[in-house]
């Protein structure tokens, strides 16, 4: 173990990085993994303003810049607390909610038109808990971490930045999905039946 990180840190991150651009397969194989195994954000903002020469270079750059944002973006998660399925996405949201220039019918009718022609239930009866207005609450969230991830590692300074920036992002994220829970539960009371998706709290 104490090899293996004495590898990955034996060169600069520097040193690193003008490796990828190397005429050995060896060398270039060498610096993509330990720029993997660093899985560093300060590795990351060097990659993203180095200026490759080589096209190979830079799709090698481009691959590695995907790959961290992946791992990192995967990190933020929207919990639905206390319950077992995705609420409706049309139950719980304020009427003059907006959100990326679409109000709540627009995204309502957005988000379910996917969840229709898109999820394994496509030929499924809505009637069935109204499995695809929980599907586009799923879609929704999923689209929401995107762009808001996106928003938010552009022109950073530094992780701290990001991470305080994605957090909020995060917060406000979580409330929608805590008001769409509660407006789940009393679609159920509305319907005057028990919503089987409820924790039973002890």
């Amino acid at each position: 173990m104490v090899w293996l990180m004495v590898c990955i840190f034996m060169f600069s991150d520097e040193k690193v990085i003008a490796d990828l651009s190397s005429n050995s397969f060896r060398t270039r194989q060498r610096a993509k993994l330990q720029i993997v195994l660093r899985n560093n954000f300060n590795l990351y903002e060097k990659l993203r303003s180095h200026q490759a020469e080589d096209p190979n270079t830079k799709r090698i750059i481009e691959e590695l810049l995907r790959e961290y944002e992946e791992r990192l973006r995967s990190e933020y998660k929207i919990e639905i607390k206390d319950y077992m399925a995705y609420p409706q996405i049309d139950e719980g949201l304020p009427h003059t909610y907006q959100w990326r220039g679409m109000n709540k019918d627009e995204i309502v009718k957005h988000y379910l038109n996917r969840a229709i022609s898109e999820s394994e239930f496509a030929g499924v009866g809505v009637s069935n808990h109204c499995i695809h207005h929980r599907i586009a609450t799923e879609l929704w969230m999923q689209d929401r971490i995107r762009f808001d991830f996106i928003e938010s590692i552009v022109n950073v300074k530094n992780e701290k930045e990001f991470r305080e920036k994605m957090g909020r992002k995060i917060q406000e994220s979580q409330k929608i999905m805590d008001m769409l829970v509660e407006g789940d539960k009393l679609w159920y009371d509305k319907n005057k039946q028990k919503s089987p998706f409820e924790v039973e709290k002890k």
